[in-house]
């Protein structure tokens, strides 16, 4: 029986793909599931885990936890929360390195799990993480954008329309926005400007919808797809 850690990441979506991985994996080891913010360092001195799941390691304080466990001879497991990224966006460094991360840590992976067999590919072509240790397992939470019910009862008498938004960006700080990216780097302005601007236009897209067919429609927001 091994003991394993599952660091969740912050949103939903990504917290229910781990609450099924849990489960799965607690029918023969022993499971725990903690924030992967937050006091990991003591937790994992106290349960000492054979096997630690992280999500993706992007940025400073990822890659420094995954080479302190592979220091303690922990087994170090990479779910990524994400699909991948495209041919073209990997030619943006900013944003490649923001999806393959900005900093070497395939030294301190066993095995790197992935949605698909192109973001595999990237990754070993890449060289951000040896072909061998790639795993594919499809997009676990993927459904989850799909399978949430509205919060509310539907009226007989109408449709239901859901609208989700999703500008994480927009109320960060315009220097430094983005854990991943490096901090000279000018995505942060970008990305909190336009996530800004976008807002905005989201908003004006409720009322003018509202507007037109609120009489046919029962009209719910969320604040990200796959989130209640």
């Amino acid at each position: 029986m091994k003991k394993i850690l599952l660091l969740s990441h912050i949103p939903t979506r990504d917290d229910t793909a781990d609450v099924l991985i849990t489960n799965a994996l607690s029918k023969v080891n022993m499971v725990w599931k903690e924030s992967v913010l937050g006091f990991i360092r003591t937790k994992i001195l106290f349960l000492k885990p054979n096997v630690v799941i992280m999500p993706e390691i992007r940025c400073e304080y990822s890659r420094d936890l995954v080479k302190l466990l592979h220091e303690w001879g922990c087994q170090v497991v990479q779910r990524r929360c994400e699909m991948g990224i495209s041919a073209e966006t990997t030619m943006d460094e900013s944003l490649s390195g923001c999806l393959f991360g900005n900093f070497p840590y395939k030294d301190f992976v066993d095995l790197d799990l992935v949605w698909g067999q192109k973001f595999a590919d990237m990754l070993a072509t890449s060289g951000t993480m040896d072909k061998e240790k790639v795993r594919v397992i499809g997009g676990i939470n993927f459904d989850q954008y799909f399978l949430v019910k509205p919060p509310v009862q539907r009226p007989l008498n109408k449709g239901v329309i859901w609208l989700a938004g999703g500008f994480g960006y927009a109320d960060r700080n315009p220097s430094y926005a983005i854990p991943e990216a490096k901090t000279d780097d000018p995505i942060h302005t970008e990305y909190v400007m336009k996530d800004r601007e976008y807002r905005n236009n989201f908003s004006d897209l409720i009322s003018i919808f509202a507007d037109r067919f609120s009489d046919r429609y029962e009209i719910m927001v969320s604040g990200h797809p796959g989130e209640s």
